[in-house]
């Protein structure tokens, strides 16, 4: 219930409803005494079924036509994203005077993208004047959301057993 009343209540101030939910997230894991049992049925039953219903409608929208067309737009978002997280990883950590693995290594363990960047870009389709750019923002995230699921375990995984953060199997 509280969803649709906040979703209403988003739409009628002219508010955005995925900023909307996210507070209300926030406002009950922090004043509700009984988060606890909502989080606890969340993780046990639905957080699977959601998502999968939140990716497969998020990918009804990208067109293989635009993959095929497009390649140039897919490789230089990765790259200039990642370029962004190592940079930005790079610069806090010099700043904080953290050590020089985490300068050098943590800025490709935050490689993986999923969720928030395709609710921005499919709530980008309801904003009067992105007619035209929406479709192709949409499929640049969701397109490069794939290649950062892909990749991004990958080098999370590579990260974590280098920092020593991890165990490989073998070494159990």
């Amino acid at each position: 219930g509280m969803i649709f009343m906040v979703y209403s209540l988003s739409e009628y101030w002219h508010l955005e409803p995925l900023f909307s939910a996210l507070v209300m997230g926030v406002v009950m894991a922090n004043l509700s005494n009984e988060f606890f049992l909502v989080k606890e049925e969340f993780d046990n039953h639905l957080k699977e079924i959601i998502f999968m219903l939140f990716f497969t409608l998020s990918a009804m929208h990208l067109s293989i036509d635009f993959l095929l067309t497009m390649p140039f737009v897919i490789v230089v978002y990765v790259a200039f994203r990642i370029l962004g997280k190592v940079t930005g990883v790079w610069v806090g950590a010099k700043v904080s005077g953290a050590g020089l693995f985490i300068q050098h290594h943590l800025g490709i363990a935050l490689f993986p993208q999923a969720g928030i960047a395709i609710g921005l870009a499919l709530s980008l389709q309801s904003q009067e004047g992105f007619e035209i750019m929406a479709p192709i923002i949409l499929n640049v995230i969701i397109a490069t959301t794939i290649v950062h699921e892909f990749l991004g375990p990958v080098f999370t995984k590579r990260v974590l057993k280098k920092s020593g953060e991890c165990e490989t199997l073998t070494n159990r």
